[in-house]
């Protein structure tokens, strides 16, 4: 009896991280592509004390989603995250935090596109080195 316990227990815990796994990237986004690929026009850029481009990598209920961040002549994806209140990512000399009295990240309706347009983030060891963003994001 305990082994079928623990059985029916790990099936239904399977089940639950395959059902939110599902739930991370919605097949109902336009241009959305497999693979982990990014979509059409889902690239915004920024520029300031350095300049490179942001993709959306996995997007969440709440309008929570997760971002790479890249910066100009370097390949490593710089984790982040923007939300409708906030956006920050780690960057290789500081962290990067939401300056709040400029623009916020806009959500699509259906919360699958954010517009950057305006929003600026500065460094928190550095205030001084500040980057803006302009463009949209997708989920992929």
């Amino acid at each position: 009896m305990a082994i079928t316990q623990r059985v029916a227990a790990s099936v239904l815990f399977a089940a639950a991280v395959a059902l939110a796994l599902a739930g991370c990237s919605p097949s109902s986004a336009p241009n959305s592509s497999s693979g982990g690929g990014q979509a059409a026009g889902s690239t915004a850029t920024f520029s300031g004390s350095e300049s490179g481009k942001v993709t959306m990598n996995l997007c969440a209920d709440g309008d929570n989603d997760s971002i790479f961040v890249v910066v100009d002549g370097s390949a490593t994806k710089l984790p982040g995250v923007v939300s409708k209140n906030d956006m920050n990512f780690d960057g290789e000399d500081s962290i990067y935090h939401l300056d709040k009295t400029g623009p916020m990240p806009r959500f699509s309706t259906d919360g699958n596109t954010v517009t950057l347009d305006g929003v600026k983030l500065t460094s928190i060891l550095t205030p001084s080195n500040a980057i803006t963003f302009s463009g949209k994001i997708t989920c992929p």
